[in-house]
């Protein structure tokens, strides 16, 4: 998940003390390590927000987007050690409404076996709310858009 920010807005969110996570310029995601963004791909090198080669590559109209985190840590690693087995096969990961309790959701993951069986693993139900808070009910999402 993006949404679009400009250097400007990037800059007020840092000095207000909530500088997003992870941010994405010209292809290269960064990621704010409390006080710099540091580049994940290729060489890492810093890079203070207010540092002449971040403004220009910022303030040239050049976009910037602020990477959602959508799971977790914990949630992450708990998926992945789950679908390890399988990985290769998950098509989707979904939240869903609980059939048995409107305060509850679950989630289910699911997968090829073959190419035409589609079979589907369901987890325990938890409290609404309480748990993939990132994710939204009945939207199916890649891995890699849940980061796994």
């Amino acid at each position: 998940m993006r949404k679009k920010i400009d250097y400007l807005e990037l800059c007020k969110l840092v000095r207000a003390g909530q500088a997003p996570k992870k941010i994405e310029v010209l292809d290269d995601i960064f990621e704010w390590n409390g006080k710099d963004y540091k580049r994940c791909s290729g060489i890492a090198k810093l890079f203070l927000h207010e540092t002449m080669y971040f403004k220009t590559l910022c303030e040239e109209g050049t976009d910037i987007f602020i990477i959602d985190e959508i799971l977790d840590q914990v949630e992450k690693d708990y998926l992945r050690a789950v679908i390890k087995p399988f990985r290769d096969r998950v098509k989707e990961v979904i939240k869903r409404k609980s059939p048995i309790s409107e305060s509850s959701e679950y989630i289910r993951i699911y997968y090829k076996e073959s190419n035409k069986d589609r079979h589907s693993i369901s987890f325990p139900d938890f409290p609404k709310g309480r748990m993939y808070k990132g994710m939204k009910v009945e939207k199916p999402y890649t891995l890699e858009e849940l980061g796994l």
